[in-house]
């Protein structure tokens, strides 16, 4: 499984990121460091939030396939209870320190790595104090945050650096 990526989108109308994310290691969990580029839209939406429509980068080591489709869910991101799944929309907006607003949406930007594992990086607002999230899913993709699959906290940052 391999995630598709949104390969057709213009390179010359579009506005360049770089990303990265990281957690320290807890308890039986390894540390988390993952950086990259990606390629979104030259304008915000209405909420300010930037269409993500290409990403690379590493998460661990590991070589970033592409991004996966926004409204799907990576294997295994399914609420438990209720079997719904957890959808990423690819959104990312610039940070604004003097608001406090998050960067990510609640759905956040999902993709797919060359080992065959996924990652969802999103705001939890619902949680108090409000983090950004990671869930991470890995063969065999058993439904939720159970082993092999993993959700932790972690500190996220976008910049833009162009827009052509």
């Amino acid at each position: 499984m391999t995630a598709p990526d949104s390969s057709s989108h213009n390179l010359f109308n579009s506005r360049l990121w770089s990303w990265r994310y990281q957690a320290p290691a807890s308890g039986t969990t390894r540390p988390i460091q993952a950086s990259g580029q990606f390629l979104s839209d030259t304008q915000p939406d209405a909420e300010g939030f930037y269409a993500i429509h290409r990403i690379q980068g590493r998460r661990n080591g590991v070589r970033i396939d592409g991004l996966w489709p926004a409204g799907e869910a990576i294997p295994g991101n399914i609420d438990p209870i209720t079997g719904v799944p957890y959808t990423g929309d690819n959104r990312v907006r610039q940070l604004d320190g003097a608001r406090g607003a998050a960067q990510l949406t609640s759905a956040g930007f999902q993709y797919g790595l060359r080992d065959g594992t996924f990652s969802n990086v999103f705001h939890a607002g619902f949680m108090e104090p409000p983090v950004t999230l990671e869930f991470h899913s890995a063969p065999p993709y058993p439904i939720g945050a159970v082993p092999p699959n993993s959700e932790d906290p972690v500190t996220f940052r976008a910049t833009p650096l162009l827009g052509f």
